[in-house]
């Protein structure tokens, strides 16, 4: 069977990636997809069940078979239901679209009474195909069309699954595969030699949408007047959280919270502020800035002062949620690691591929904390300049 068949399979939402390690545990519901008794299995595989975000519990089991000119094997999830079973198999199909030399075809099944079916071709891999059944997903790949028409003709019950994507794919289950590139946007920023009385800032959002949708990160936070108590800063930028939204562009959400914080919250718990050295009057960027903490900063210890902060983070967090667009939200103290990024230095970027593989296996199992071995700390530093030769990364 040719490795990217194998790998296309193993990309439906985690169920190749996650089941194997599975946290949860669920009794697999008998798929109702079987294979003709003539057929000769070489091997079988039973997943049980995990829960995976977005998807609620899904358990399955796979089955390579012998077929005339080679192998072919088959994936069936088992869901909750029906519209969890939807979701799954258009997310799977909407993965395998974008990916290289892959080409939609339709392949002749004798038994099936709709005609030909929707599958997927490999250039000089194989094809493949998803089918739904009522709450089961079953996928299908073979080292070529014949075979894949060959393996699902014998396996009963398929002649009455649904080969096409039937519900759309929610952008924030995207995040990752489609949508994961997001910048900060700082509103009235203009060009230079551009003023804002002569820039047109919506032609910003043209030039996201046409750079394969990428996304926005607003930075959120209560309005630091010394009178604004209560207040957002919202009026600063939901309107470029508006224009991003009418153009169906991802975004996410900075709450803001920590360096950059309100005086009117001072100066109701001052005694929970963190003090700053005798004299001296900037912040952890330099001197004379009250910027980054500069007007004062919350103790990692404050309890009421911290909770008063983070109910104007929830009232932000609110009404982004309501919106389609929405993909992520940062951790709300912001930018933890700030201003010493480094690179993964070249004795590690061999394990670069697992550690992104582990990464997203934890993110669909919904948890935050890491079950792989992470990367360990860098021993040697060193930065690459964005112009130069990138062809060692393994990635």
């Amino acid at each position: 069977m040719p490795k990217m068949v194998h790998s296309l399979l193993a990309c439906v939402a985690g169920l190749r990636m996650v089941c194997g390690c599975a946290a949860q545990t669920a009794k697999s519901v008998p798929t109702p997809a079987r294979l003709n008794q003539t057929v000769r299995i070489l091997s079988r595989q039973t997943f049980p069940g995990v829960a995976l975000r977005g998807y609620g519990v899904v358990a399955g089991e796979s089955e390579t078979v012998a077929a005339p000119a080679g192998q072919a094997t088959l994936l069936h999830g088992h869901c909750a239901d029906e519209a969890v079973a939807k979701l799954l198999c258009a997310k799977y199909l909407s993965d395998v679209m974008p990916l290289p030399k892959v080409t939609a075809i339709k392949v002749a099944i004798p038994s099936n009474p709709t005609g030909p079916i929707a599958a997927r071709e490999v250039e000089g891999q194989g094809c493949l195909a998803a089918g739904r059944v009522g709450p089961e997903v079953t996928l299908v790949a073979a080292g070529s069309g014949a075979d894949l028409a060959w393996v699902i003709g014998q396996t009963v019950g398929l002649d009455q699954a649904v080969w096409e994507s039937e519900t759309l794919v929610p952008m924030w289950l995207d995040r990752l595969d489609k949508f994961g590139f997001r910048f900060y946007y700082r509103p009235w920023e203009t060009p230079k030699g551009e003023t804002r009385a002569t820039y047109d800032v919506f032609q910003v959002f043209d030039f996201a949408d046409k750079a394969q949708r990428s996304g926005f990160v607003f930075w959120g936070g209560a309005d630091n007047m010394d009178t604004a108590e209560g207040l957002t800063n919202n009026p600063f930028w939901d309107w470029a959280l508006q224009a991003a939204t009418l153009k169906n562009l991802p975004i996410g959400l900075n709450p803001g919270i920590g360096p950059v914080e309100a005086g009117w919250l001072f100066n109701r718990y001052r005694e929970q502020t963190q003090p700053k050295a005798p004299q001296f009057t900037g912040n952890y960027h330099g001197v004379a800035d009250n910027h980054h903490g500069g007007n004062g900063m919350f103790s990692w210890n404050a309890t009421t002062g911290k909770d008063a902060e983070l109910a104007v983070s929830q009232e932000q967090i609110r009404q982004v949620a309501k919106l389609p667009n929405t993909v992520t939200y940062m951790e709300p103290h912001q930018e933890l690691h700030h201003d010493k990024v480094y690179l993964t230095p070249r004795n590690a970027l061999a394990r670069a591929p697992q550690e992104w593989f582990t990464l997203q296996r934890n993110w669909w199992r919904g948890t935050t904390k890491p079950t792989g071995r992470p990367l360990p700390p860098p021993a040697h530093k060193f930065s690459v300049d964005l112009s130069a030769d990138w062809s060692f990364m393994p990635l």
